[in-house]
């Protein structure tokens, strides 16, 4: 290889997160943006090759993202709406590709404090647009004024659902909310006022989209944050136990389901586990291929019709079960094998910053570990952080994970040592 090629490899190594960063933020304002960025997050890896002489690093999910972009490839395939499919598939692509990018780019704590920065911004930044981009429920919290939403204009004709940015939000929030919390005292007075206004900012405009199950993904992933925190943390469960039975008991289940059809004429609970079971006959009859991303409403209401919910469901109103139906039950094997992955590499940070008595490491393994809670918990009553245009933002998550648990290879292998050395 040419020392010319090499240098420009080398450069573009050094710049590749900015680059890929506008990339994928031009890609969440403008399905136009969606192949182009697609094509920058691509040329990466051959820049890669080029300076590194290689296309990526090792990483503990590899295999799972061949198996996922496999059923990709299928999904592309049976698809009986190619514009409706392929722009979710493009999203999900950018998604891996970005986790492969900032795991690549950060190579130094300096990186990593970026990327974690970089990635707080971007929720404050989603937070702030929130206003003007967003389409409000404003029917499930009466203590907030239906005046209030009335006074934020629409910019866009496309807005985001107040349920997508909600969610979006919510597994975001516990990030800053965590390096707060362990790092307070080793992080600068700036980064101070940056993360706790930046979770001001999200956890105000998660509570203005009245999303009830981004609200309860954040309580719980709260909680866990604070048994991660103190040892005596645990205690909280009580309180929290009694005012969950309190609020079932007075206000009834479905009051803890977000209600997104609005134009259903009965209780959301009911017309949610009718959506789950008609999710379940797809799976059912295609297991291993799927319907295609984004299909779920023409063929649930073709061929599984709805009797009590609304017609035109757009999606399973449950995560795991939208992804099994998108890309049948492989597709959704390789998903959750990257989130366990993640979970264990997670779990793994919080470890090695406790063991060495790095509270910003420790504080970002812990964050991690809530994202994921808020994930599964919110993903149980809904899919808004799948094929919608922020989904790349849990991807960042994962990929600041991956970025971690490369730059601090060192000190695991240093705890591995000690332990030994004790035994």
């Amino acid at each position: 290889m040419s020392p010319y090629l090499k240098q420009l490899g080398s450069f573009f190594y050094n710049t590749e997160i900015w680059f890929v960063a506008v990339a994928v933020a031009a890609s969440i304002v403008s399905t136009r943006a969606l192949l182009p960025a697609l094509a920058i997050i691509l040329a990466f890896f051959l820049f890669r090759r080029w300076g590194q002489g290689r296309l990526s690093i090792r990483m503990p999910i590899d295999w799972s993202i061949v198996v996922l972009i496999a059923t990709l490839l299928i999904t592309v395939i049976v698809t009986v709406q190619p514009s409706v499919t392929y722009p979710q598939v493009y999203r999900l692509l950018i998604g891996i590709g970005l986790t492969y990018s900032m795991a690549n780019w950060a190579d130094s704590d300096v990186r990593l404090h970026l990327i974690a920065m970089g990635i707080t911004f971007a929720g404050a930044t989603l937070a702030l647009s929130a206003p003007f981009t967003v389409q409000w429920i404003t029917s499930k919290f009466s203590f907030i004024p239906k005046a209030f939403y009335a006074r934020l204009p629409l910019l866009t004709s496309d807005g985001i659902h107040s349920n997508v940015m909600g969610g979006t939000l919510a597994i975001l929030f516990p990030l800053s909310l965590a390096i707060l919390l362990f790092g307070w005292s080793t992080v600068s007075r700036l980064e101070r006022v940056f993360y706790l206004a930046s979770a001001l900012l999200m956890g105000s405009v998660i509570v203005f989209s009245q999303s009830r199950g981004a609200l309860m993904g954040i309580m719980v992933a709260f909680f866990g944050l604070i048994i991660l925190r103190w040892q005596r943390g645990w205690w909280l469960i009580i309180p929290i136990l009694a005012g969950t039975v309190f609020i079932s008991y007075s206000r009834g289940l479905a009051f803890f389901i977000d209600q997104t059809s609005a134009n259903s004429a009965i209780s959301a609970l009911d017309g949610r586990q009718e959506v789950w079971s008609r999710a379940f006959y797809i799976i059912q009859d295609f297991p291993f291929t799927g319907i295609g991303m984004g299909n779920f409403s023409n063929v649930a209401d073709m061929f599984y019709p709805f009797f009590l919910a609304a017609p035109g469901q757009p999606h399973a109103h449950n995560l795991f079960l939208q992804i099994a139906v998108d890309l049948g039950i492989p597709g959704l094997i390789a998903w959750l094998s990257i989130w366990f992955l993640i979970c264990a590499i997670s779990w793994q940070v919080y470890y090695t910053g406790k063991a060495v008595r790095d509270y910003w490491l420790a504080g970002i393994g812990a964050g991690l570990l809530a994202s994921q809670i808020v994930l599964i918990v919110h993903g149980t009553i809904d899919a808004v952080t799948w094929g919608v245009r922020p989904a790349v933002t849990l991807w960042s998550i994962w990929g600041l994970a991956l970025a971690t648990l490369r730059t601090h290879k060192n000190n695991r292998s240093d705890i591995t040592k000690l332990n030994k050395h004790r035994d």
